[in-house]
């Protein structure tokens, strides 16, 4: 709970709904944690305040019971990639995410698109501590309609080097804080393996024959699972899509 009126949730749908579709009672999932790094201001004579300095925020989010499959997930470049002005990138959101323009009922069906842009970065600013949005950011040649902030920022290799900052309708510039150029959203994201994206840190537990037959974020949920056949158990760093590991 942020505030009495104010509550976050997330909606956990698998594959992709085309029409109008009744959602499964479980779709709306409660946040389990949430982190960021945050600075307090505390001026004179006045109440302190929790100030954004990093742009970025950690949730948990438990999956239903209904779900099946792997856990989807977008591999994120942390470190080893640095805008530079002239490449591509491509954000994707959903811009005015389900306005009710028509002011109809609260149980009318949800309409919603999936927006994607283009486009080509023009400036690059490094973070700056004296700054009241200290952290680093591009800018775009692009039209990123409000609505789209925190949606993911992809180089041309796919991965996820950044999240939509700022956007206008029709200014045709577009604002991303960057992942890579301070040690803020290795800070965030401690699962994510800084040097290898698309690899997590995490426990994974082998059976004798040295395959893996389970992975956590913690010890404690592979020591309390109802998995047979643990033989050891050990921090790795972990490839999810071809299943490879490193012991850390």
């Amino acid at each position: 709970m942020l505030r009495s009126d104010i509550r976050l949730a997330a909606l956990e749908l698998e594959g992709l709904g085309i029409g109008q579709f009744t959602l499964p009672p479980d779709s709306w999932r409660p946040f389990s944690g949430m982190f960021s790094l945050c600075a307090i201001d505390a001026p004179p004579l006045r109440p302190p305040v929790i100030r954004n300095v990093t742009e970025l925020a950690a949730l948990s989010i438990k999956r239903s019971l209904a779900a099946h499959g792997d856990t989807p997930f977008l591999p994120l470049n942390i470190r080893r990639w640095h805008p530079k002005v002239g490449e591509r990138v491509m954000a994707l959101g959903f811009a005015e995410l389900d306005v009710n323009k028509d002011h109809e009922s609260d149980d009318r069906p949800m309409s919603q698109y999936l927006y994607g842009s283009e486009a080509t970065i023009v400036q690059v600013q490094p973070p700056d501590g004296a700054s009241s949005r200290p952290w680093p950011v591009f800018r775009v040649e692009a039209n990123w309609p409000k609505g789209m902030s925190g949606g993911p920022v992809f180089n041309e290799t796919g991965h996820v080097i950044g999240v939509v900052s700022t956007g206008f309708d029709g200014a045709n510039i577009g604002t991303a804080a960057s992942f890579a150029g301070w040690d803020m959203a290795a800070a965030t994201f401690p699962g994510l393996d800084p040097a290898n994206p698309g690899w997590i840190r995490c426990w994974v537990a082998f059976d004798s024959e040295e395959e893996i037959i389970a992975a956590a974020p913690t010890r404690e949920l592979l020591d309390h699972a109802a998995v047979d056949g643990i033989s050891e158990i050990r921090f790795t760093t972990f490839n999810p899509r071809t299943g490879d590991c490193i012991s850390i």
